[in-house]
Formats: structure tokens, sequence, C-alpha cells
């Protein structure tokens, strides 16, 4: 779904989520969005001086959240593998101190 946005759905008769029933029933979401930011309210402050990561809203913080293209996928596995092999033949570089 795209953040932001509302849905209601009645799961129990309508599984595939075809009919959204918020337009038909404002005072149900209502409710619920009430119930929700209660909920939120009511959890501890995350850690790093982040936002409540599930407020309406809120941008992902952790970077492993935020989508990246296929390029930048494949750029980024290969600069750790370069770091791992770069680690790996310094701790197999024989001693030359003496």
């Amino acid at each position: 779904g795209v953040r932001g946005e509302t849905w209601l759905y009645d799961l129990d008769a309508d599984i595939a989520e075809a009919d959204d029933l918020k337009d038909s029933h404002p005072e149900v979401v209502v409710e619920l969005q009430k119930a929700f930011d209660g909920w939120i309210a009511e959890m501890a402050e995350p850690l790093g001086n982040q936002s409540k990561r599930w407020s309406r809203g809120a941008a992902p913080t952790n970077k492993k959240m935020i989508k990246m293209t296929r390029a930048e996928k494949d750029a980024a596995r290969e600069k750790m593998r370069a770091g791992r092999r770069k680690a790996r033949a310094g701790e197999k570089a024989p001693d030359s101190a003496e």
C-alpha cells in the first residue's frame, strides 16, 4: 500500500481485500484510528532520537527499509565483499616487522 492512505476491509467477508469500506463506514475508520493513535502514544520512544516507526507519515529510519535499485543493491553488495576480501588479505599477510 501507499504510506499515509487508509483502507478498511471486512476480512471475514472479503479475504481478497477487493471492497474498501472506508467511505461507507467512516465511523469505524475514526474509531480504529483513535485506538491506533492511543497504542502508538503508549509505546516507548525508540533509541537514537528516531521518530516512532509506525506513526502516520513517518519515513523509514533504517537504511534497509529504503528502496534501492538493483544496481545500487549490487554495488552495495560488492562494496561489502571487497571490504571482507581486504580484511581477510590483511589477516593472512605475513608479519614483516622483524
